[in-house]
């Protein structure tokens, strides 16, 4: 062996002991990152408060569920406030998402006023009547088909798609709810649609 042949050796060996050592370090630091990872617990959950809404589809079905619980709030408020259900209320939403009641009353301030301070009520008042407005925009604009195939599709994006202009052209009912002590109502352009009250 020549003098250059044996220092390239010599070089060689010292740089496969740097990286040897170098990768057992390495993983040495990896290893003990990992176990005080598991010492400290499962990482902290993070929630979406859009991934904690449920899901309401456009139909009939949705929307009588919907004016159910709207009816057992405003019956709890009402009666708390000491205000009679009858004659019925109507309530509906302007553009800018305000609830107005209505109705042959003369204490239809107060009931506004009630309604408005209550967050959750104006909230369900609200999507009553925004999921009552596309159910019946789809019921009654020959839309069926569209409900149908979205309750039978294992592919509902698709069924979305495919039906997503069907109602892009028409102008929906006014909604609104109607409540007395018979029950809850929801109807369109002023006429009963769901329910009695």
């Amino acid at each position: 062996m020549n003098v250059l042949s044996v220092a390239a050796t010599s070089a060689s060996r010292a740089d496969a002991a740097r990286t040897s050592s170098g990768r057992s370090s390495d993983f040495a630091g990896a290893l003990a990152l990992a176990q005080s990872a598991r010492n400290a617990g499962p990482p902290p959950t993070v929630r979406s408060p859009l991934m904690a809404a449920r899901l309401v589809l456009p139909t009939r079905e949705a929307v009588e569920e919907l004016a159910a619980g709207v009816a057992d709030k405003l019956a709890a408020r009402l009666k708390s406030a000491g205000i009679a259900a009858n004659p019925p209320i109507s309530f509906s939403v302007d553009g800018e998402g305000a609830i107005h009641a209505g109705g042959e009353r003369s204490d239809l301030a107060a009931v506004e006023a009630l309604v408005a301070n209550d967050a959750d009520l104006v909230r369900d008042i609200r999507n009553t009547t925004a999921v009552a407005s596309h159910a019946h925009a789809l019921e009654n604009g020959g839309h069926l088909q569209f409900q149908r195939a979205y309750r039978l599709s294992a592919n509902s994006q698709e069924v979305v798609a495919q039906y997503a202009g069907l109602s892009a052209d028409s102008h929906g009912a006014n909604m609104s709810v109607r409540f007395s002590e018979v029950g809850i109502a929801v109807d369109a352009d002023g006429k009963g649609w769901i329910g009695a009250a």
